[in-house]
């Protein structure tokens, strides 16, 4: 997951932690937002709907809702 951040941010050295919001993260905006959400689907195979979007309140909520999508599969 950390490397569809580094990707999607152009930032090598981004450390992803449970508690992070977009707020901790400079570049991190609403067009930002949409392309880590399609790079991290196209990553794990995946896909994500607009009631699993509005739940995510931090990194460590979106780390949960991948490992349990990707456990449905």
């Amino acid at each position: 997951m950390t490397a569809v951040f580094c990707e999607v941010f152009d930032d090598d050295s981004i450390e992803i932690y449970p508690e992070m919001i977009a707020a901790n993260v400079e570049s991190w905006d609403s067009i930002t937002h949409i392309n880590l959400i399609v790079a991290l689907e196209q990553e794990f195979k995946l896909r994500f709907n607009t009631a699993d979007v509005a739940s995510m309140k931090n990194v460590g909520d979106l780390e949960c809702l991948i490992r349990q999508k990707v456990n449905q599969a």
